[in-house]
């Protein structure tokens, strides 16, 4: 419910923007609304484990995520007792205990997701069209001396198979229509005639044998955790494409590193991955030219960071001010 009413005599609040890697939350947005105001301290690394985290976030009032990127626990919380507000970019963090916030009275908000879901297709079908043409493979080899590499293969007429259709799902089917593919898609939520035209509704394991490229667009859930193993892996066609630009854990990294080293599918694109940022000793960093990797760039574009980080200046001004930022960005808890 913000901070004391002006008069009282308190040391300035202290708001923490946290995992901003590229050092663009002061540039993207203008803070200088807050000078006098408040003590904002730039965290350009994420915290680490939990012990961490609390020696870090000890003395602050407001801590600002940028989506999933640092976890609130239960945990967290609790060793946190001068925290009072959370924002977080995005309509839903499912890194926050949403709960234990509520039970201690800390104020949650979110702001929009801006233009992330376009940006977050635009990445997906960057992704497709590197693995198809070998694009990353094709780089190495030029700057080795090389000149003609193992040829690509086209998209035009293959089948692009979509496991969930929400909005960026959509999206990219459009971008896949664009290209003359064949686009399916499984979905729980809607049924064929919800569906574009171009879009063929198809079980699970058909598609999954269908598909020339097969692209993930499902939250992470106790029911999805897990969704691509070896049991998918080895419904897919040997040339099949793999992307993942939705949540790391939908995928068993084992069966997946041992599938892509066996040739039991053609290649796979991760931009999500089980812990993040990616440890520099993770197997999946050995993994050959048929794996390409991106270090969860899928809603970071220079414009959607930059809507981000003017919102969330917004609802942190807005709460300073003793005002409620409902009405800038939903309240979450």
């Amino acid at each position: 419910m913000g901070l004391e009413a002006p008069g009282v005599e308190m040391s300035l609040p202290r708001v923490a923007i946290l995992d901003d890697y590229q050092g663009l939350a002061l540039t993207l947005a203008d803070w200088s609304g807050l000078d006098g105001r408040a003590e904002i301290v730039v965290f350009r690394d994420n915290l680490g484990p939990l012990d961490a985290a609390v020696e870090a976030l000890a003395g602050f009032d407001m801590v600002c995520l940028m989506r999933e990127r640092q976890a609130v626990s239960r945990a967290l919380i609790e060793r946190l007792p001068r925290l009072k507000c959370i924002v977080t970019t995005g309509v839903w963090n499912a890194a926050i205990d949403l709960e234990a916030a509520s039970q201690r009275g800390i104020d949650v908000f979110g702001t929009s997701n801006g233009r992330g879901q376009r940006a977050t297709a635009e990445l997906t079908w960057g992704l497709i069209l590197a693995l198809a043409r070998k694009i990353p493979a094709q780089d190495v080899g030029m700057r080795a001396g090389a000149w003609a590499g193992a040829p690509g293969r086209m998209l035009e007429g293959a089948v692009l198979g979509l496991v969930g259709f929400g909005t960026v799902a959509a999206m990219v089917a459009g971008y896949a229509h664009a290209f003359g593919m064949k686009v399916c898609a499984t979905s729980r939520s809607r049924m064929a005639r919800e569906l574009p035209s171009h879009v063929k509704l198809m079980e699970p394991d058909r598609l999954f044998e269908a598909a020339d490229v097969l692209s993930l667009h499902v939250r992470l859930t106790a029911e999805t955790r897990g969704l691509i193993g070896p049991r998918q892996l080895r419904r897919m066609k040997r040339d099949a494409l793999l992307v993942n630009t939705a949540r790391g854990p939908l995928i068993d990294q084992a069966a997946l590193i041992a599938a892509l080293q066996s040739g039991e599918i053609g290649g796979a694109a991760l931009d999500v991955f089980d812990q993040e940022p990616l440890p520099p000793g993770d197997p999946l960093r050995e993994v050959g030219s048929n794996l390409i990797l991106s270090p969860h760039m899928g809603y970071v574009t220079r414009e959607t960071m930059a809507d981000f980080h003017r919102q969330t200046r917004d609802v942190v001004a807005a709460w300073l001010n003793a005002g409620d930022p409902s009405s800038l960005a939903p309240r979450l808890a």
